[in-house]
């Protein structure tokens, strides 16, 4: 049951974070920031003269598919359906990586790319774990514990960035 509740308290971390970061108040000295100025080769694909409460708008916007994604997750957990578990958070790391691309704030666009990384770890526990196995997925108590401490600081450094 210890394993369980990790499980479902990581991936709230996340979404909390993802949901209570749009376009929150940012620093005056914050939003004059461009990505242009942190990344000189333009390798960023967000707007280069982004506000830090616009890129924290649009991490937000993740957050709707967030929430949805951990009621399913907890269904699909009670259930012991890993290998939909495991599909859904690497479509949702997908998701994430490509709303951080859309992203041109240095900060917010680093912290929504943690947690896509660690939203795919997440996802790669329940990889082999054969559908219904609490044993299995017992003995990755360590597994869980680390991603959910990953998801947990990623998604603080999203809060702190869009507070």
């Amino acid at each position: 049951m210890k394993t369980l509740s990790a499980i479902v308290l990581a991936v709230g971390l996340g979404v909390v974070a993802l949901t209570g970061c749009g376009g929150g108040s940012a620093p005056a000295s914050s939003s004059g920031t461009s990505s242009q100025e942190a990344d000189p080769g333009g390798a960023n694909e967000g707007s280069t003269d982004q506000t830090v409460a616009e890129a924290c708008a649009t991490a937000s916007a993740a957050g709707a598919e967030a929430q949805t994604l951990q009621a399913d997750m907890q269904e699909d957990l009670t259930a012991g359906n890993f290998a939909a578990i495991a599909e859904t958070m690497g479509a949702y790391k997908g998701t994430l990586e490509d709303t951080a691309n859309e992203i041109g704030n240095p900060e917010v666009k680093s912290a929504v790319s943690d947690l896509a990384t660690a939203f795919g770890d997440f996802g790669a526990i329940f990889e082999g774990v054969p559908d219904g196995d609490m044993t299995a997925l017992t003995d990755k108590v360590a597994e869980v514990t680390a991603v959910s401490e990953d998801i947990a600081a990623a998604g603080q450094a999203l809060i702190d960035a869009c507070s």
